[in-house]
């Protein structure tokens, strides 16, 4: 090991996971200068004071200039009995893994017999359901639950002005950190019990991110306010550390909250003391707030509960979304995403950020590729990209209600020379009676331009500019129609009250 080249030995180090990389520092001396800048490359960290003392002494030490980028997740542990705690906790192997470990083991029990291929017999949901949910004693189980509670109290005391002063110091002395992300792990990520933060402390608290999923209730003060802290503490920690001069900028953003209220809101409810709450001193951290995105070259933004926040909230998320993008200058990428994940952009009625693309003026200057994800007329649309027609080279439209797909789809090759386009599921008009309120729409390039069907591949070259004639444009996908905010409340609570009916029933004796 000590006759290897310093090439050889770094090559070898990018290609172990974290834990391995971590291991070799402890191997040789080598190997422990070889594999150290990648073990804190990137850091880590939930909404937790055992995270804010960790990030505390890696910025205080001299490995703190290896750290080039950090993740907060912004996940709130949510409030349950010690009954509800206990009926989550699951840890059987995920389904997929374990129905390909049973089919493997029915094949081998079929070796010798002639027979080459079967049917899993059976119903193999109910197999797995049938598994124990974990083999957890008394005492583990009673140890877990003081531990989650422990955790649960560090996120309910968490303040911006005492826990996320200390964030922003700790920001500021991390020299070389380039890039930021704010991470939601539930409910958008799938299975998530496993990433770093999660996988160390679902060793002590039996439940991750995966348990939580669909377990709090969007109008709950912790899923409105709570989930919020960790973006606003990012934000205005990255906008401080910007003040600094001689250091380098933070280039690359990237958000995915599930909180619904403003961060003006945000911002009064973590002042830790009542007398700071609602006085017009927050205007200038807002505008630390913006200076973030003033440096940005690379912005991925996505608000997964837009239309839910403007309900709860009103307007004015879309209003800070807004402002956040035109303080953006140096957007090179832009990957916005501002609608609602559990419904399809159909029914967000909702104008979202129409106002922000409809602007004769140029947003971003240098902007090389774009991927939207929110809906707006198609004329609005199409304004937005004549006006970065110069430098834009890369565009991505999904889920968006643009009323009038022909139109766009026939004129973006005209406005734009394309070096890579996709298009998924863009809603149409397919209806509109004069005097009713209700409208149909009907989604158009179902399975994305990158299928390989002959459809999508020729509208796809048409996009590019590959061919002169635009394909007939086909309405292949689902109908949807715009539906009243309270029917979707109606029947979310409907839903709710047929559950409890159902647990009710469930504990009943005959």
């Amino acid at each position: 090991m000590d006759r290897l080249p310093e090439e050889l030995l770094a090559l070898i180090c990018e290609h172990c996971d974290h834990a391995t990389q971590k291991a070799l520092r402890l191997a040789s001396k080598r190997l422990h200068e070889a594999s150290t800048p990648l073990v804190f490359e990137h850091f880590y960290m939930g909404l937790f004071e055992y995270g804010l003392l960790s990030l505390k002494d890696l910025a205080k030490s001299p490995l703190a200039k290896h750290v080039k980028e950090l993740t907060l997740f912004p996940d709130i542990i949510p409030s349950w009995t010690k009954e509800s705690y206990e009926k989550a906790i699951d840890m059987r192997p995920n389904f997929s893994l374990w129905l390909r470990g049973r089919k493997s083991q029915i094949r081998e029990g079929y070796e010798g017999t002639g027979i080459t291929s079967c049917l899993y017999p059976g119903d193999p949901r109910k197999e797995y359901e049938a598994l124990p949910r974990h083999s957890l004693t008394k005492a583990e189980l009673d140890a877990g639950w003081a531990t989650f509670n422990q955790c649960a109290g560090q996120q309910a005391r968490w303040s911006q002005d005492r826990e996320g002063l200390s964030f922003k110091e700790c920001i500021s002395l991390l020299a070389n950190l380039s890039k930021a992300d704010v991470q939601c792990a539930v409910p958008f990520s799938g299975r998530t019990n496993d990433w770093p933060v999660w996988k160390k402390l679902r060793r002590h608290i039996y439940v991750g991110p995966d348990d939580f999923v669909w377990r709090q209730e969007m109008d709950e003060p912790d899923y409105a306010h709570m989930s919020g802290q960790a973006a606003l503490c990012l934000l205005e920690a990255l906008g401080y550390r910007a003040s600094f001069a001689g250091i380098k900028q933070v280039k690359y953003l990237s958000v995915h909250s599930s909180h619904l209220d403003p961060y003006l809101s945000l911002m009064n409810e973590s002042a830790s003391n009542t007398t700071a709450r609602g006085t017009p001193a927050h205007a200038t951290r807002y505008q630390t707030l913006l200076e973030t995105f003033r440096h940005l070259s690379t912005l991925r933004l996505h608000i997964p509960h837009a239309t839910v926040s403007a309900h709860v909230s009103g307007f004015g998320m879309a209003v800070e979304t807004m402002e956040f993008l035109r303080s953006a200058r140096h957007l090179r990428k832009l990957d916005l995403r501002y609608g609602d994940d559990e419904m399809s952009p159909d029914d967000e009625s909702d104008s979202q950020l129409e106002n922000l693309f409809d602007s004769d003026d140029v947003l971003f200057p240098e902007l090389q590729s774009a991927a939207l994800a929110t809906n707006m007329p198609a004329e609005i649309l199409l304004k937005f990209l004549t006006n970065h027609a110069r430098t834009l080279r890369r565009l991505e439209l999904r889920d968006m209600l643009v009323h009038n797909v022909n139109v766009a789809i026939e004129h973006i090759p005209r406005v734009l020379k394309l070096d890579h386009v996709y298009v998924e599921c863009l809603w149409d008009d397919a209806s509109r009676t004069e005097g009713e309120f209700d409208v149909n729409y009907l989604c158009v390039l179902s399975r994305g331009t990158d299928s390989d069907a002959d459809y999508e591949h020729s509208v796809k070259a048409y996009l590019l500019g590959q061919a002169e004639v635009m394909p007939n444009i086909e309405r292949d996908g689902g109908l949807g129609e715009i539906r009243e905010w309270s029917e979707w409340q109606n029947e979310y609570y409907a839903t709710l009250a047929a559950s409890s009916d159902d647990e009710v029933s469930d504990g009943q004796v005959d």
